[in-house]
């Protein structure tokens, strides 16, 4: 490091402005100037209240978010801006070296504000003003460069996801239809005759008409396919306990939308436990099993997996769990639940959390095609979710580099290294 730099407290370079309430009337969408909250504009207003380019720093809120402003601009109360000698300090200088400093670890409270005199009592290093716009030129160079990296990977995660999208709906519709002759009618009568037995053991539902005629604004499916509704497909769809249950350190997984939506499939890392005692209780209405279907119905609305582990867990109520009539099935309902054609019927109800009632879910329209295309679809499509999921991992795993390579540019933008 050069014997130029200068150590000293962020206290005696930087000051930490509060900002000012502004009210909403004067707040308007084609104002001239940026209304600043603790995360970035948010508003614009005719008015402005600092004319010079500063830094925002959220204070309540957002603590501890960093972002640059235009040259005149109106901080709200749940920010600080920055002021600083200009003639010393480089203003991109101080919004890097802000940002390298993880700021939001200073936040305290029940809601989280950011006491300015923690940050003043931080220390860093400072080379002379023109050492500082070098440094920046190389940076701003260096992130640009990463954001484009970034967007083109974000660009490309789309892309795939719209593939697989495409590519699930094609198969689902009869694109892999074998043109055997093969009708659906055997299975169905099968399907039927155990739901019969069923219902006078364990009170399914009656036997449901088919409907082989086309709904209307659905996919002309291939000959000896048809519409069936989901009802008709299971022996039951039904949801988790709707109560909030006694948690334990250990005992029986209790599995939530967080789980189905932690990855591709049903993640058990952060699942919290419910007691044996409970979950046989629990399991007297609702009871998991392999080849079983889980869809999320609250919240994260159609998120759908198939269980494939003999892991014993329970569920809660923002999950509904279809058992497939044959198990056979539940390895394509799994992809047909996932389709456009399917997942366009769900009218998600509520006004803040959005739910998914289990009526329009047995309602639900799915097209079943006899078991050799079945098998033939889910074949395909399994050899191209696994090689989807391989992709998206290359991806996220790039995006985690590209991160990691700002925070190493930062650090040694700042020891002097660069």
């Amino acid at each position: 490091m050069s014997g130029t730099w200068q150590e000293l407290a962020l206290g005696d370079v930087v000051k930490l402005e509060y900002g000012k309430p502004l009210d909403g009337s004067c707040r308007i969408e084609t104002g001239a100037y940026p209304v600043y909250g603790a995360n970035g504009p948010m508003s614009r207003s005719n008015k402005f209240y600092y004319d010079k380019p500063s830094i925002i720093v959220g204070r309540k809120g957002s603590a501890g978010e960093v972002n640059l402003t235009e040259p005149k601009f109106w901080p709200l109360d749940v920010t600080y801006f920055v002021t600083f000698d200009d003639t010393r300090f480089d203003l991109r200088f101080l919004f890097h070296l802000l940002k390298s400093l993880d700021l939001p670890q200073f936040a305290r409270g029940v809601k989280p504000g950011i006491n300015r005199n923690d940050v003043y009592s931080v220390r860093a290093r400072f080379p002379p003003r023109a050492e500082q716009r070098r440094i920046v030129g190389i940076l701003d160079e260096a992130f640009d460069a990463i954001a484009v990296a970034k967007a083109n990977t974000f660009t490309n995660l789309a892309n795939l996801s719209s593939l697989h999208a495409a590519l699930v709906d094609a198969a689902i519709q009869g694109e892999l239809h074998t043109h055997s002759g093969e009708s659906v009618d055997s299975l169905l009568s099968r399907i039927d005759e155990i739901r019969y037995v069923a219902s006078n053991k364990a009170g399914a539902s009656p036997s449901i008409a088919s409907q082989k005629s086309n709904p209307v604004g659905r996919p002309t499916l291939p000959v000896g396919w048809a519409w069936e509704p989901l009802a008709r497909l299971t022996t039951r769809i039904s949801d988790g306990v709707h109560k909030k249950p006694h948690y334990v350190k250990a005992g029986v997984p209790f599995v939530m939308v967080k789980n189905l939506t932690a990855g591709p499939g049903i993640s058990f890392e952060e699942v919290r436990y419910i007691s044996r005692s409970d979950h046989e209780e629990f399991i007297k209405r609702t009871r998991p099993e392999k080849g079983d279907i889980l869809v999320t119905k609250d919240g994260t609305i159609g998120v759908v997996r198939l269980i494939e582990t003999d892991t014993e867990f329970s569920i809660f109520v923002s999950l509904a769990l279809i058992k497939p009539v044959l198990r056979e099935l539940g390895s394509y309902l799994r992809h047909a639940l996932q389709a456009s054609c399917v997942k366009s019927q769900i009218i998600p109800q509520g006004a803040a959390l959005k739910h998914l009632y289990l009526v329009d879910l047995r309602k639900m329209m799915v097209p079943l095609p006899p078991l050799t295309d079945q098998k033939r679809i889910v074949a395909v499509l399994d050899v191209l979710s696994e090689r989807v999921r391989h992709l998206e991992l290359i991806y996220l795993r790039k995006i985690e580099a590209l991160e990691k390579l700002k925070s190493s540019l930062l650090t040694q933008a700042f020891s002097g290294a660069i």
